[in-house]
């Protein structure tokens, strides 16, 4: 541990650990230091490769993004699925993006997997990271097998053409319709997370990071059914219509088609077909030199006209001459000069090409890929302009708006002005270009930027391979280009067809050995502690085949599933047994159901942020911030409580009584409500502090197992109680403002609840109070029966009541209660004493809900 981080209290689930990290960085180093294979045939040239290199920052490994004497670490690597659901992530702290942390995730991954899977890497750089693992035995073979490299869909237009051959999963057999943005998706979940993870230990910003991961991978898990739905229908189905119509309108067999997109791959991916970085400039040099000797000529054949048209001695022709024959010898030098570089061994069609020409070329190429970049780079700011349009996204800040329009101006000029040099470029060549000269002259580019968005031969490479004989189709016919689009773009959408059907059995399968696993384990006897949790898992699975149901699966199958589930219990262990709840109920309460006329099931007036839709985990609750992006939190403004009249007194009503009889509550089905704010998801770590009698309760265990006994002991009715969690006490003493208070309590809707009840944390020890609004009393709940801690905490409570109070109003909601002082009294004066268990761990929770809400 560091200066500025936290004792170590939390196991990540989806961070790999840092010396895991640091040992296959140093393998990587040490694989560097030896020689490369000498067998290693390459994918794509080099240079290629190198130029790809210099386009991304993520390839620099010492480029430096953020300042180490500011932040700790410097960012987090993920790996997610094809679903975008998060697997594993790795946190950053080197000021570059070595290569470390994707092959120390992909190596993790492969742990997991049987021995004959195959795994399809998309990544930013994946061409840069495909060519060290070619060069150098970093990873084992059996992993690097079965292992292949692509480039997110979306980055891949900052690559060469001849990379994209290679690596665009849209050119790539096997990869579907996947795109491999899907890290890009997850940021966007994550980013409200970056205001307060910016100033927060590290220890702190890993548990947030890795707690909200495993929200959004729940999410998105019970999520798939619909994923699938929207797959086939808006992915597969409406570009397999596009691609059989481009087809027809082309009119070229299939058969052909394929075979002009192998003789593109192989021409396009050959080192002939891209010149050396060093033949440019020594072709720059030679035409310097032509230039010179050109000026020189003209310079003699002035002197010499002058002199014949003069009396000019013979001397004078004489060094006319001299000049003339000096003249000649050094032309002949220069075309050794021309002969030296070996284009004929490089390009051999070259030989006859005149030098103005083939540097006429060489340029274009190179004023194209740059084109290509700026072209690529405007076309993400429009997107990101147009991101808001049809609500697909959040709209931009009038700040970030008006920054992106005035960088987009300042940008297009060069790029019009580009474009038109590249034009000029191809007209020069035109002229230039001999019959008998068998190379293709590039085609002019729209300089309307809306035109040139969908001109396809922006993603084409200026052709500098003379052909034997005529120019291939594929690089000629507009007919034959696009008909290779259209066909590439049906053949992905098959293999993603097939992706679908397979997934869509997948789910269907998992569904029911998940239930048939949560089934067994709660006819286990030794499975009687976590009971109700099992139980709440089995009305989670039986309600997945309603939003799993799409058109590659029926519900006939989910049914199946589900019977076949329960005959695989009932033929291993029979009947489920029926068990009763281990721990001691102290207080006696009656089981009230409370009749409500309200929909349970509405919905907030206002806008809630989306992670309040998720499992409600106490992460939940420190969300602060909801600013998005980099530009850090919006004022959050504070109502002053109204003052009120409090009466405290040390007697208990008469109506609160402590039995020390024993009761046991049968453990029924649960019944889904609206009263949990979320489903209850516990970590092994915490089953076991609350199965043990010494561990202390953290605020995980008392927020949940809250949700839980009010399901328990107040049944579908127990909406008239709000659970406010434990952190709302804390956020009143700091002074929050009402924007966070609301954040953190809208999801209980406590303004239509009669009854709030607040956890209390004191001296490593759990209190409640609870409020009871309509009567204006507050009544408290403290095991080791201490009066003086309350002088302090009811001052709190009493203020944050009134907050709540005041914001409710503030939003519209009128809250009933009793204009008269406050009674505040507690439920017990005397210690109280609890039967060993085996399950201690929930009796503090228990005793404490029961009390209060008698």
């Amino acid at each position: 541990m560091h200066a500025g981080d936290s004792l170590h209290f939390y196991e990540p689930e989806f961070f790999i650990p840092k010396a895991q990290v640091d040992e296959c960085g140093r393998r990587i180093i040490a694989a560097r230091k030896k020689p490369p294979r000498p067998s290693c045939a390459p994918k794509v040239p080099a240079h290629i490769v190198n130029e790809c290199e210099k386009s991304y920052e993520a390839a620099d490994e010492k480029k430096v993004k953020t300042s180490a004497n500011r932040f700790d670490d410097t960012g987090v690597m993920a790996l997610i699925c094809h679903h975008d659901i998060p697997i594993f992530l790795a946190n950053v702290d080197t000021p570059g993006e070595q290569q470390k942390y994707a092959i120390a995730l992909l190596e993790h991954l492969f742990t997991f997997l049987p021995p004959n899977a195959t795994v399809a890497a998309l990544y930013d750089i994946g061409c840069v990271v495909d060519r060290s693992l070619e060069l150098y035995n970093i990873l084992p073979v059996d992993i690097h097998q079965r292992l292949i490299f692509a480039i997110s869909a979306m980055h891949t237009y900052g690559h060469q053409w001849a990379c994209q051959i290679v690596y665009n999963p849209r050119l790539r057999k096997g990869l579907g319709l996947t795109d491999g943005e899907g890290v890009e998706r997850l940021w966007s979940r994550l980013r409200k997370l970056i205001p307060i993870t910016r100033l927060s230990a590290q220890s702190r910003r890993i548990w947030l990071i890795d707690r909200q991961a495993k929200v959004i991978s729940l999410d998105l898990r019970d999520d798939l059914g619909h994923w699938i739905a929207q797959r086939l229908r808006h992915g597969v189905e409406s570009r397999e219509v596009s691609s059989l119509e481009e087809l027809a309108r082309v009119g070229i067999p299939k058969e052909e088609l394929q075979d002009e997109w192998k003789q593109q791959c192989v021409a396009q991916t050959s080192i002939r077909a891209h010149a050396p970085a060093h033949l440019k400039k020594e072709l720059d040099v030679v035409l310097s030199l032509q230039a010179d000797l050109d000026t020189v000529n003209k310079a003699i054949e002035t002197t010499r006209t002058v002199l014949e048209n003069g009396e000019a001695s013979a001397e004078s022709h004489e060094v006319v001459a001299s000049l003339e024959r000096s003249h000649t010898r050094l032309v002949d030098k220069v075309e050794a000069l021309y002969s030296s570089l070996n284009i004929m061994d490089s390009f051999p069609d070259f030989g006859n090409i005149g030098l103005e020409f083939v540097r006429l070329l060489l340029m274009a190429r190179d004023l194209k890929i740059n084109i290509r970049k700026r072209a690529v780079g405007s076309f993400f700011e429009w997107d990101r302009l147009d991101q808001a349009v049809g609500g697909q996204h959040n709209p931009l800040g009038t700040k970030i708006h008006q920054q992106t329009r005035k960088a987009i101006a300042k940008r297009t000029p060069a790029l019009k002005t580009a474009i038109r040099k590249f034009n000029r470029y191809c007209e020069s060549l035109k002229e230039l270009k001999q019959p008998e000269w068998t190379i293709t002259v590039p085609l002019p580019l729209p300089t309307d930027l809306d035109a040139l968005r969908d001109d396809a031969s922006l993603l084409a490479d200026v052709w500098i391979d003379p052909s034997q004989a005529q120019a291939p189709r594929w690089l000629e016919d507009v007919g034959v280009c696009k008909g290779i689009r259209a066909l590439l773009l049906g053949d992905h959408c098959l293999e993603e067809r097939r992706r679908l059907g397979r997934e869509a059995d997948n789910i269907c399968r998992w569904y029911g050995s998940e239930l048939a696993a949560a089934k067994l384990a709660l006819a286990t006897s030794s499975n009687a502690d976590i009971a109700f949790l099992l139980q709440q898992r089995i009305c989670e699975l039986l309600l997945l085949p309603a939003k799993w149901k799409n058109p590659l699966v029926s519900p006939q199958r989910f049914d199946a599933q589900t019977t076949l589930a329960s005959e695989t219990v009932n033929s291993a262990l029979g009947d489920p047994q029926a068990y009763a709840w281990p721990f001691v109920i102290e207080t006696p309460l009656p089981y009230i159901i409370h009749q409500d006329d309200t929909d349970p099931y509405g919905r907030l007036e206002e806008e809630e942020p989306s992670y309040l839709e998720a499992e409600q985990h106490l992460v939940e609750d420190v969300f602060l911030d909801d600013a998005s992006g980099d530009e850090g939190p919006p004022e959050d403004a504070r109502s002053e409580a109204s003052v009120m009249t409090i009466t405290m007194t040390w007697e208990t009503p008469i109506h609160v009584s402590i039995d020390d009889a024993p009761h046991f509550l049968q453990a029924t089905a649960p019944v889904l409500s609206q009263s949990l704010q979320s489903n209850v998801h516990l970590d092994a770590s915490d089953m076991n502090r609350l199965q043990n009698r010494s561990a202390w309760m953290n605020d995980s265990c008392i927020n949940t197992c809250m949700q839980l006994l009010q399901l328990v002991f107040l049944g579908p009715g127990g909406e008239w109680v709000a659970l406010l969690s434990t952190y709302m006490l804390p956020l009143v003493r700091a002074d929050a403002g009402d924007a966070t208070l609301w954040r953190n309590a809208a999801s209980t809707r406590f303004w239509e609840k009669d009854v709030w009840t607040i956890p209390i944390h004191y001296e490593d020890h759990w209190m409640l109070a609870t409020i009871d609004i309509p009567r204006s009393r507050v009544a408290y709940f403290d095991s080791f029966a201490r009066e003086h801690p309350w002088e302090g905490h009811i001052q709190d409570v009493m203020q944050l009541t009134a907050r709540l109070l005041n914001i409710a109003a503030d939003k519209g909601h009128r809250i009933v209660h009793a204009q008269r002082a406050w009674a505040v009294y507690p439920t017990t004066q005397h210690v109280s004493t609890t039967h060993t268990t085996a399950a201690y761990g929930y009796w503090p929770s228990s005793r404490q809900f029961c009390v209060g809400m008698t």
